[in-house]
């Protein structure tokens, strides 16, 4: 099993809401692009097998969790509605559409 920790935040961008992922060194701020409207940010956690993950040959089985707040942004996490944004953009990323 894979699993890591990351941060997030999530903009709107022309009606649509698009997560950007990084990592713990980096503050929510030093993330936020001035033409985008952020919405939601905190932490995420992503689980995959990690096999499947290496070859990049996934099952459909990636579960992502999401909690927190930026301190810097003073943005709440939405919990499981940022969780099914990041987890459809992942899979979409790596073609895993269902």
């Amino acid at each position: 099993m894979w699993r890591n920790t990351v941060k997030y935040i999530i903009f709107e961008r022309s009606g649509l809401e698009v997560p950007v992922i990084f990592g713990h060194l980096i503050t929510h701020r030093d993330m936020y692009a001035g033409n985008l409207k952020p919405i939601s940010a905190g932490f995420v956690t992503i689980f995959a097998n990690e096999k499947e993950w290496d070859t990049i040959t996934c099952s459909n089985e990636i579960v992502v969790s999401c909690w927190g707040e930026s301190e810097s942004m003073k943005l709440q996490s939405r919990k499981e509605i940022d969780a099914e944004i990041i987890k459809l953009y992942i899979k979409r990323t790596l073609n895993m559409d269902d």
